[in-house]
């Protein structure tokens, strides 16, 4: 998809911004665009539609590739540039475990009114991006996928909530407690032919207690290497 940036008084109306990636109909599809809308004497966005879905992709080795998710950042009157709600929606995919959206630079989370993924929306923390889980506002039932620390915090008791999935794509230390409340997930993105390196696993150090709730659950079902591949994969035979 492509991109769209609005700066405006207001906005109203019932129509679209739309920056949706082709449906290809085989293999990967392509990732959503970018929309941003700042408005500078307004608190809503009427009932404007605004969508940046990754496209539909085909079937390769029995695993469906759809494009990842754009993003779409929304920053109503009186709040500065980076304190907006950034939304990653893949709605209307069904959801694939390879659809990442990555930003193309570090960004500051803990800034931002609100980081919504939702509908299959996945999102990375990559290296120097900010992140404090203590005062983060993130929702909408994604997954967000820490692939660096150096400056991501977590409170001294830690919550890992059923609001969205918390993969663990790279070592995480924490000095305090964590719980894995109900219907809560802890896992890590699936590895794939031949990568990723380092491949993904959880790899974690609570210098606290872990509890987990009923319902709970740190869950990395179907997230190993496809077949014939890995550091365990045989060298097959035939008859």
């Amino acid at each position: 998809g492509g991109s769209i940036f609005i700066t405006a008084g207001t906005l109203t109306g019932i129509g679209v911004l739309d920056t949706q990636a082709r449906n290809v109909g085989a293999w990967s599809g392509g990732g959503g665009g970018r929309i941003a809308v700042i408005l500078t004497n307004g608190a809503t966005f009427g009932s404007i539609t605004m969508r940046a879905n990754g496209g539909t992709g085909g079937a390769g080795g029995g695993r469906y590739y759809h494009g990842a998710a754009g993003t779409i950042y929304r920053q109503t009157m009186g709040r500065a540039l980076g304190q907006g709600t950034l939304i990653v929606d893949n709605n209307p995919n069904p959801i694939s475990m390879y659809a990442v959206t990555e930003p193309a630079e570090a960004m500051n989370l803990n800034a931002l009114q609100a980081l919504i993924l939702t509908n299959g929306g996945m999102f990375a923390v990559i290296t120097n991006t900010m992140l404090d889980f203590a005062t983060a506002n993130i929702g909408g039932g994604g997954e967000l996928k820490i692939r660096a620390t150096n400056v991501v915090s977590f409170p001294p008791s830690f919550v890992v909530t059923n609001t969205y999935r918390l993969c663990l794509d790279t070592d995480v230390s924490a000095a305090g407690n964590w719980t894995i409340m109900t219907n809560a997930v802890l896992t890590h993105s699936p590895n794939f032919y031949g990568g990723p390196n380092p491949e993904r696993r959880i790899n974690l150090v609570i210098k606290g207690d872990l509890t987990i709730a009923p319902g709970g659950a740190i869950d990395v079902t179907d997230r190993g290497y496809a077949g014939s591949s890995g550091p365990g994969a045989g060298t097959g035979d035939s008859v």
